[in-house]
């Protein structure tokens, strides 16, 4: 840890301290090439200013000069090398966000779309589309509405602090442990509620993981985000682009989902909610009140069996039970407005009660599972 400090210490100071201007200004393009080499990618901080620190892209000088000619110490701010950094608009900032450009991208796709269906279009309606597209242009293009944005700013006055970007990276996932393993601790007591402890804990987090849940940093995701985009990697690369950006809907998606064969071998699914241990837990809870009302009733008909069972398996009646072993405690979903109604949010409680059954099923077995779900 000292030669942590020790590092962060010496390397801590000003970019371009003023009695080393002119000499910076006076450089080779080797050597000033190899100082930027150096600071490219790292983070500068300007305490007071905000925001206060950037990840510098590029370092740029103007020709050389002599500080002895400049008479008025103000001038001297403008000889200052510029820090550029190449940074991205939030969407809702962005054309994307714009309503006036969402309105013609809808206008130009119906068209296009109504085209594609002509037999022979002609050329007075192509070129009607080409010029919805060249509006489209026209808008992306803009100065307000791009999403990339090139910043210039005077290096007087900024530290380096010896910090490259990809350190960012990790300490943003700091909070994202310390949840983890607030979350994990915390599980040790819905445990004991239910009567069992999970050899496979990562099912159990599974089961109690909403769809719409995401990583929110710890703290608020806006700033997160601004932290990730002034001082982090410039273009981080998350996975598989196929994977995230396909269409989740469409005859070609439905053909290639069909398509699929399964695996022969048991594989660990890449899903990380509680869908496909809901599916489960449906049947599974279906299964074991079949069992128990065949049992309990010997005299009563097929008809009278799926009424009482149909009772039993019903969203109000799950929820009650996942209230029971307060199971919205343990519950992780996004914070918006649609989980705040109760409706809503007792389907998730009983959504969460069968992805919970299914894990326990899973991992202990259905002798466990029928002993804790009669208790």
């Amino acid at each position: 840890m000292c030669e942590v400090l020790k590092y962060l210490i010496d390397e801590s100071g000003l970019l371009i301290p003023p009695e080393t201007l002119e000499d910076v200004h006076n450089m080779d393009h080797y050597t000033w090439q190899k100082f930027v080499d150096r600071i490219k990618g790292m983070i500068v901080t300007y305490p007071g200013k905000k925001p206060c620190s950037i990840r510098v892209d590029q370092l740029d000088r103007s020709p050389p000069i002599s500080t002895k000619d400049v008479k008025n110490p103000k001038e001297l701010k403008s000889f200052y090398p510029e820090i550029v950094h190449f940074g991205i608009r939030p969407p809702q900032l962005s054309y994307a966000g714009n309503p006036e450009y969402q309105k013609a991208w809808r206008y130009y796709v119906k068209y296009r779309h109504l085209i594609a269906n002509m037999a022979k279009p002609s050329f007075k309606e192509k070129q009607k589309l080409a010029a919805k597209e060249a509006k489209l242009q026209e808008m992306r293009t803009q100065s307000k509405m791009k999403r990339d944005v090139t910043v210039a700013i005077s290096s007087e006055g900024f530290h380096t602090t010896g910090l490259m970007c990809d350190v960012v990276q990790h300490a943003m996932l700091i909070p994202v442990l310390v949840r983890h393993l607030r979350f994990h601790k915390s599980l040790d007591s819905l445990e004991k509620k239910i009567g069992y402890v999970f050899e496979q804990r990562l099912l159990l987090q599974t089961a109690l993981t909403h769809p719409s849940y995401r990583e929110n940093f710890g703290t608020n995701p806006d700033h997160a985000r601004n932290s990730l985009t002034n001082c982090g990697i410039r273009q981080p690369e998350y996975g598989d682009r196929k994977i995230h950006y396909t269409r989740k809907k469409g005859i070609v998606t439905l053909i290639n989902i069909m398509s699929r064969f399964g695996k022969h071998n048991e594989t660990e699914s890449e899903i990380k909610h509680n869908e496909r241990l809901e599916f489960l837990g449906d049947a599974v809870v279906e299964f074991l009140s079949s069992i128990h009302l065949f049992r309990m009733f010997p005299g009563l008909t097929e008809g009278g069996l799926a009424t009482y069972r149909a009772s039993i398996v019903q969203n109000q009646h799950l929820a009650q039970l996942a209230k029971n072993i307060s199971l919205e405690q343990f519950m992780l979903y996004a914070h918006g407005s649609d989980l705040c109604r109760e409706v809503v949010m007792r389907h998730a409680m009983a959504n969460c009660f069968e992805a919970l059954m299914g894990a326990l099923f899973l991992d202990a077995g259905l002798e466990v599972l029928t002993h804790d779900v009669t208790s």
